[in-house]
């Protein structure tokens, strides 16, 4: 039963992406979600204290808890050594770039 009046449309948009899955590189499928977690803390924390260099490093460690806490069956999921690796490089990527746009927006202001 079509409701919404949108099974047709749907079906198209479903067709259209079909084969992205598979264009996809499996270590992309396997822990991007986890890397664009840790970047999104990162870019979160950067956002409401970025002045404090220090609460980035807690967050980094509360990220890679997550991860370890799975390793130790407190937390639901799969662990994975990788996942810590590319949750602490998105980490630290993301960290650095926020600091660096915001240092950058920082010094344009000065000159104008």
């Amino acid at each position: 039963m079509d409701v919404l009046g949108v099974a047709g449309a749907w079906a198209a948009v479903a067709r259209t992406f079909e084969g992205a899955r598979h264009a996809v590189p499996a270590v992309v499928q396997a822990h991007g979600s986890d890397a664009l977690f840790a970047a999104s803390v990162a870019l979160f924390l950067v956002a409401l204290w970025g002045h404090e260099r220090r609460v980035l490093g807690l967050g980094l460690a509360f990220v890679l808890t997550l991860e370890l806490l799975q390793a130790a069956g407190v937390a639901p999921g799969t662990f994975d050594v990788l996942d810590l690796a590319a949750e602490a490089a998105a980490y630290v990527l993301a960290a650095g770039a926020a600091y660096a746009s915001r240092s950058g927006r920082a010094a344009a202001r000065e000159v104008t």
